[in-house]
């Protein structure tokens, strides 16, 4: 639909930054900043490279630039449906 036509393609494997406070591996923050980072970087419309993902007890923080609001809507709506698990 519009946000796609609004969006720049050609975005898969322009992951997110890694943070300071990345968790550590084997917890449940680990996985869902793991899936999140993941969906971000193979999202083809969401370019990661100028976002941080940080997960503190399950609530996943967005922080960064992207270039429009339809790309801030999918890296939204992205980190949603991971942290839910989807």
């Amino acid at each position: 639909g519009r946000r796609f036509r609004q969006a720049r393609g050609g975005q898969r494997g322009r992951g997110p930054r890694y943070a300071d406070d990345t968790p550590a591996p084997g917890n449940e923050d680990a996985r869902i900043w793991n899936d999140v980072s993941a969906c971000l970087t193979e999202d083809w419309y969401v370019d990661g490279t100028e976002i941080t993902v940080s997960v503190d007890g399950g609530e996943v923080t967005l922080a960064g630039v992207v270039e429009n609001r339809a790309e801030k809507r999918l890296a939204e709506d992205c980190a949603d449906r991971r942290a839910r698990g989807d």
